[in-house]
């Protein structure tokens, strides 16, 4: 994907080398090959978990905001997060970020290696994407780095893995103060801010 003007100045460079396995080629395979129906598989329920997140959140109209593994940029559709300055999303899959509404800048690349510079988020956002990566406290330095101090993260319930699943949520408690969490359907829901 096309890297547009504004976004630009949030990069630190274009040239971030990604190291993918072959599970995790075969996992953006799958991606690439649903996209023209993932809205209609994950909308709903990705909208569901993201009204309360949001109501949490507190954004504001001057925010910009990242959205870690956006796929299409379902978080972007939402009316609260709308009003936010900009609104960035970050996903491997080609084809997902090929069908992010506008005005929203997508990026390809993970959430391991985030090409933006420190601190230019005011808010980060990661729905049911972070079970898709390999080093969860990796992931999270890169969340901290990049955000401020609003951070809404979910972890999908059902992994094939419980001890990863527990990783991940261990990965969270440890890097970030969790102001409030909720269960969704699917997902366990974390509203973070930074320990300092």
């Amino acid at each position: 994907t096309d890297i547009d003007p504004i976004t630009t100045q949030l990069h630190l460079n274009d040239s971030i080398e990604s190291s993918e396995s072959s599970s995790e080629e075969e996992e953006l395979d799958y991606y690439n090959a649903i996209a023209k129906s993932y809205n209609r598989l994950h909308f709903e329920e990705q909208q569901r978990k993201l009204a309360k997140l949001l109501s949490l959140l507190d954004i504001e109209e001057g925010d910009a905001i990242l959205d870690v593994g956006s796929g299409t940029g379902v978080t972007f559709h939402h009316e609260t997060i709308q009003q936010a300055a900009l609104l960035v999303g970050i996903d491997p899959a080609e084809r997902l970020l090929a069908q992010m509404p506008s005005p929203s800048h997508p990026v390809k690349g993970g959430g391991d290696a985030l090409p933006f510079r420190d601190h230019v988020f005011d808010v980060v956002i990661s729905l049911t994407a972070l079970h898709h990566c390999a080093n969860y406290d990796q992931v999270m330095k890169e969340l901290l780095r990049v955000g401020g101090s609003r951070f809404g993260l979910s972890v999908l319930k059902r992994s094939a893995n419980e001890a990863r699943t527990a990783e991940m949520v261990a990965a969270i408690t440890n890097n970030f103060k969790v102001l409030d969490e909720f269960d969704d359907i699917h997902d366990y829901v974390y509203i973070l801010t930074t320990k300092s």
